[in-house]
């Protein structure tokens, strides 16, 4: 399906079309709760925000019904964030029964392929896994098993990079299997924090060719695998979305970007990078994760004329933040303004015409051009 952005009308500018998105965001929003109440099985696909990553939105035909929850990497979610989707999970259908998560790694068909039946791994095409596995251990030591709140907000010298996107990478484990057995062993913690240990939690890898979510045994071999409905597959080696979206607030852990936006950001795939803030402190993930997609756009923008090693995020054309409420849309002002995210992350987002502000509740948009 591409990029669907591409395919708008040239007359309607993003405020016309953001516009039109809500104007009936709110019956999709009870269409979408009211399917969720009656799905027989609910699966929490914890999966890297990789575009290439997709989940059906809505009730399937089996009754199951899926979300997304972001993380680079497919690595252990933040505990606000977790909380805020079990507590929206609870309130929607009164217990967490028949609710399980999929501590899910993406790779491509030679990968999880290798995966799944035992045999060596050719290559991690997951972005964030590979900088693990090339990170030099002076790096690693730095941040490894440091909790997010003591990262501090800096670039680090030795990756020319948000520390805290370091943080997450250094966090994670290269090796496919092994990534998805931290991040079970991490979520699990959570749940347990959260009195919510009733919630299975399954190691898994998701073929972003195929769009398959492969189930794993103890020994990270092949149990079962489930196709994800009404997906084409997708056979490049790279992600080239139209948008970079961040969510921001609680309320909006459960809610599908295809819901949010569905004109544009579709509800086919491979149409944006995804991230997810619950709290004010999650935003310096939040913007360090979507710093990776617009810098990568902004290496093919301001050096047309070198050679590229790849076509990643070089159609990038917005990014654009949903959230919750004028007390968030607040918040997210304030972190704006901050000294890191002027001196730093302002200059990035330049290079795909700034930072877009939806409020869902009201409806308003407001730019940030820097």
């Amino acid at each position: 399906m591409g990029n669907k952005l591409n395919q708008e009308p040239r007359s309607k500018t993003l405020d016309e079309i953001l516009a039109i998105e809500w104007s009936d965001y709110k019956n999709r929003l009870t269409k979408y709760e009211a399917e969720l109440t009656q799905a027989t099985t609910v699966k929490v696909v914890i999966g890297c925000d990789d575009s290439r990553v997709d989940v059906p939105v809505g009730l399937q035909d089996n009754g199951d019904f899926y979300i997304l929850l972001p993380v680079i990497g497919g690595g252990v979610p933040s505990r606000d964030g977790l909380a805020s989707l079990i507590l929206y999970l609870t309130e929607k259908r009164g217990s967490l029964s028949n609710v399980e998560i999929y501590a899910s790694q993406h790779g491509g068909n030679e990968e999880v392929s290798a995966t799944i039946s035992g045999e060596p791994v050719p290559k991690h095409t997951c972005g964030a896994r590979a900088v693990r596995g090339e990170m030099p251990d002076s790096v690693y030591q730095k941040y490894a098993g440091i909790p997010r709140h003591e990262v501090p907000e800096a670039l680090d010298e030795e990756m020319n990079l948000p520390a805290m996107l370091v943080h997450s990478a250094a966090n994670l484990e290269a090796d496919i299997v092994a990534n998805a057995q931290k991040t079970v062993a991490g979520i699990t913690e959570i749940l347990a924090e959260l009195n919510s240990s009733e919630v299975p939690v399954y190691s898994a890898v998701y073929n972003h060719n195929k769009k398959t979510l492969t189930t794993l045994n103890g020994e990270g071999l092949e149990e079962e695998t489930a196709e994800m409905p009404g997906f084409h597959n997708f056979e490049k080696d790279y992600q080239d979305p139209a948008m970079t979206v961040g969510k921001f607030g609680p309320r909006l852990a459960g809610i599908a970007d295809g819901v949010l936006a569905p004109y544009i950001i579709g509800l086919g795939e491979n149409n944006d990078f995804n991230t997810y803030a619950a709290t004010f402190e999650d935003l310096k993930v939040l913007f360090s994760d979507m710093s990776y997609a617009v810098s990568h756009h902004a290496k093919h923008i301001n050096h047309p004329d070198e050679p590229h090693a790849d076509h990643n995020f070089e159609s990038l054309k917005h990014a654009l933040i949903f959230v919750q409420d004028t007390a968030y849309a607040e918040q997210l002002d304030t972190y704006i303004n901050t000294d890191f995210f002027q001196s730093h992350y302002a200059q990035i987002f330049a290079s795909v015409g700034g930072l877009h502000v939806q409020n869902v509740d009201t409806g308003k948009v407001r730019h940030y051009i820097f």
